[in-house]
């Protein structure tokens, strides 16, 4: 990860040389104080979303050695990277860089799907066929959203796959994480490639609620689909 990166669009790839799943989640940091370490130290203290941090999306989960990527709009600034599966970030998974001004006009990737982001829900545009899409998502909500999309293992649902994460990920795991957007703020949007094979799918949102702190995804914003 580079000490400094350019503002503007910027293709983003998260390479997986670990054992474990990872993603890497941009946050920007809105106050002179701001890093990575405060930030580390405040969701250790049970603050998952403190007031000096704004979610900026990033290349969701990938398996090891596998890779994922994410084209994001980015602000001039003081920025983190962190993994947030498992306790990986409150271990320590973070890293600080530095946004900072460019010249650069560069256009975001062309799509054929979109995604939109509601307050509890998805919206699609575009028809989830096998191969390879390119897919502009935008969060349209007041609160921060993410779109993680899964393909389900055969006979499996998402709630197998519910009761699987909220029981500590036991055994082999119900549905393959396939990247995704990260979490980001409203107003904004994340691009993303997404290889499909027939089969069925799901996407969440696992952000905590502004108010009643319960995931999204407790509140209704899980949208199934099939790709043939």
């Amino acid at each position: 990860m580079p000490a400094r990166v350019a503002a503007g669009i910027t293709e983003v790839r998260l390479i997986n040389r670990g054992r474990l799943m990872h993603e890497g989640l941009f946050t920007h940091f809105l106050t002179p104080t701001g890093s990575t370490a405060a930030y580390v130290e405040s969701v250790r203290a049970g603050i998952d979303v403190p007031a000096f941090a704004e979610d900026a999306g990033g290349p969701g989960l990938a398996a090891p050695g596998d890779s994922t990527t994410a084209w994001m709009d980015l602000t001039p600034g003081h920025y983190g990277v962190t993994c947030w599966y498992a306790s990986h970030m409150r271990d320590g998974q973070a890293r600080d860089f530095d946004v900072v001004p460019s010249h650069s006009r560069a256009e975001p990737p062309p799509t054929d799907i979109a995604v939109r982001m509601r307050d509890y829900s998805y919206e699609f545009e575009g028809t989830w066929s096998a191969g390879t899409h390119r897919v502009r998502v935008e969060n349209a909500g007041t609160e921060a959203h993410e779109f993680d999309p899964y393909r389900l293992e055969p006979g499996r649902t998402p709630a197998d796959f519910f009761r699987w994460k909220e029981s500590g990920r036991p055994g082999a795991a119900p549905a393959i994480a396939l990247g995704g957007s990260g979490t980001f703020m409203p107003g904004h949007r994340v691009w993303l490639p997404l290889t499909l094979v027939p089969g069925k799918y799901f996407a969440f949102c696992e952000m905590p609620a502004k108010h009643g702190g319960r995931p999204h995804y407790q509140m209704g914003m899980v949208q199934a689909f099939e790709v043939k």
